[in-house]
């Protein structure tokens, strides 16, 4: 695939309908200042001077899709809790994004707050519980991924292993995905990506495919190994990996490798935030440790696209 060619594809975003589910989290960064450490304890003292939310997991997939055009039904479940309703504010402020949410009384909204000073994350804390949504909650999900699926053409599964993306839910957008003719692309964090079935495309990061799999993947070689044990494990008609700025065999190159079953591999986005600045950092200018804003991605893509090199 030529520059050209991953340009228009870009570009075929706009406009279309895309269904992100799964695991839905409120994001939050508490920044300060640190200049003593606590005379209860050796933990430094940070005097807080702000504080910003965004959307997480499938959120940030769905702010991410709109960012480039996109028109995204989110799906996922909240709590009956403050949490949920910064959640349901936080999708009201996106004019690409539809909310298509359920409520359960019995756990909490998912939230990490992630407390940082001086470019160094210090602590994080979640507010979570990882149990299989079931019975009532469940059903709903199932019958809300097949609506708002009509009209899709494409179906992102965010599955952070907090008990959203279950069997039933994965065969309704499975089933979906068949029914619109649309893409089923799965961003995992499973032990297993079998539990996907026939999916079009499966997206770990270098981690969480060596997790998958039980092979290393420091190296080049090694995670070309780890792809083809995917393949032969799973379903899926593609597996792609990224590899972070911080992989110390990345050679910081963007580069895109197509293959049998379209096996793929990129290479040095550091689009997770990362320890002190990274490319992302670089490319941005924004601080270290604060995720990009949807605008600030579809900045980086066009900038990627100037800058970096497709192989196909």
């Amino acid at each position: 695939m030529d520059l050209a060619g991953l340009q228009q594809l870009l570009q075929r975003v706009a406009g279309a309908r895309v269904v992100a589910v799964g695991d839905l989290m409120v994001d939050r960064f508490v920044y300060g200042e640190v200049a003593r450490i606590s005379a209860e304890a050796p933990i430094p003292v940070m005097a807080r001077t702000r504080e910003s939310v965004m959307l997480g997991a499938a959120g940030n997939v769905a702010r991410n899709v709109a960012a480039l055009g996109g028109e995204v039904a989110l799906v996922g479940v909240i709590g009956m809790d403050g949490g949920g309703k910064e959640a349901k504010d936080l999708i009201a402020a996106e004019p690409r994004i539809e909310g298509y949410l359920i409520t359960d009384p019995e756990r909490p909204t998912t939230i990490k707050t992630r407390f940082v000073s001086s470019g160094q994350q210090l602590l994080r804390v979640d507010e979570e519980t990882t149990r299989p949504v079931t019975g009532d909650v469940e059903r709903q999900l199932v019958r809300t991924v097949t609506d708002a699926a009509r009209g899709a053409g494409a179906i992102l599964i965010s599955d952070y292993g907090k008990g959203v993306v279950t069997a039933p839910v994965i065969e309704a957008a499975r089933a979906a995905a068949e029914r619109e003719g649309a893409a089923l692309i799965v961003d995992s964090k499973a032990r297993s990506f079998v539990r996907y079935g026939p999916a079009d495309i499966i997206k770990p990061n270098a981690a969480e495919l060596a997790y998958a799999v039980d092979l290393p993947t420091e190296t080049d070689a090694e995670v070309e190994a780890a792809l083809e044990r995917a393949l032969t494990l799973c379903e899926c008609r593609a597996v792609l990996v990224t590899r972070s700025a911080k992989d110390p065999t990345n050679s910081g190159a963007t580069t895109v490798g197509l293959r049998q079953r379209w096996l793929a591999q990129v290479d040095g986005l550091g689009l997770a935030p990362t320890r002190g600045a990274g490319p992302l950092d670089h490319l941005l200018g924004v601080e270290p440790w604060r995720p990009p804003t949807s605008g600030e991605v579809n900045q980086l893509l066009a900038r990627l696209l100037r800058r970096r090199r497709v192989y196909g």
